[in-house]
């Protein structure tokens, strides 16, 4: 894997990647029982949902922090693409904060929609 992530036209430093993962979809519910069985919960679900992860990284540009907080705003799907990895995702979530002139850390939640070619 390459240090650099492309979300998009965003260049993200990549840091730490959670890794694409199932959120929780599954509850467990308790039903009345007489004493007399074991089981006394049922499992509750939906649907799947989309993979989802959480990247943390470093950018080097106002416009990548521009373009980044504009894709979450959209929600429009964009092009992910770490060294051959390369997937359609929705920005579901992302905040900035500037450490230096010209670098910020910041924290993206991906929701994957798609795999790319």
């Amino acid at each position: 894997m390459t240090p650099y992530i492309d979300i998009g036209t965003a260049t993200v430093l990549a840091g730490p990647l959670v890794e694409w993962a199932y959120p929780r979809f599954g509850t467990l519910v308790r039903v009345l029982s007489d004493g007399t069985t074991v089981d006394n919960e049922v499992l509750q679900s939906g649907a799947v949902p989309h993979l989802q992860a959480r990247l943390t990284g470093m950018l080097e540009s106002q416009a990548d922090v521009d373009l980044l907080n504009g894709y979450v705003a959209s929600k429009e799907e964009v092009a992910w693409d770490d060294d051959g990895d390369t997937r359609t995702v929705i920005v579901l979530d992302f905040s900035a904060r500037r450490l230096l002139p010209g670098i910020w850390s910041c924290e993206l939640q991906l929701l994957h929609v798609d795999f790319t070619s």
